[in-house]
């Protein structure tokens, strides 16, 4: 039986954050948990993606609390569901990443009032 690598469990020594990133195409901000996590697992993609989907005309969520999750997908394992939902777990919308190198097998990026938070920094 194989475990799965949650990457926030490797990721909860961020508890809030001292310095806010801000992205340069899409203006919103993150912290510094989240700017290890794009660094460290290679997924600055993930924080792309995030965007998009909030800031294009077709897929536009308008909600201020936002819960992302990325996880991979049995087959193939390089595949990745990325889907978002509201605090209530209504999702919001769902979409397949078809091919991504990133190491861990989850995690969870919160998306409150514009701003990019692991879990743990709230």
């Amino acid at each position: 039986m194989s475990t799965i690598r949650n990457v926030n469990d490797e990721l909860a020594q961020f508890t809030g954050t001292s310095c806010y990133f801000k992205h340069p195409v899409f203006g919103f901000t993150y912290t510094e948990g989240v700017q290890h996590l794009a660094q460290e697992f290679k997924c600055y993609w993930l924080l792309k993606e995030i965007a998009l989907h909030n800031h294009t005309s077709l897929e536009k969520i308008d909600e201020s609390f936002q819960v992302w999750k990325l996880q991979r997908n049995n087959t193939p394992r390089t595949s990745f569901s990325l889907h978002c939902e509201d605090g209530n777990y209504n999702e919001l919308f769902r979409t397949t990443i078809p091919s991504s190198d990133f190491e861990g097998d989850e995690v969870t990026i919160w998306f409150i009032d514009e701003v990019l938070l692991l879990p743990s920094e709230y």
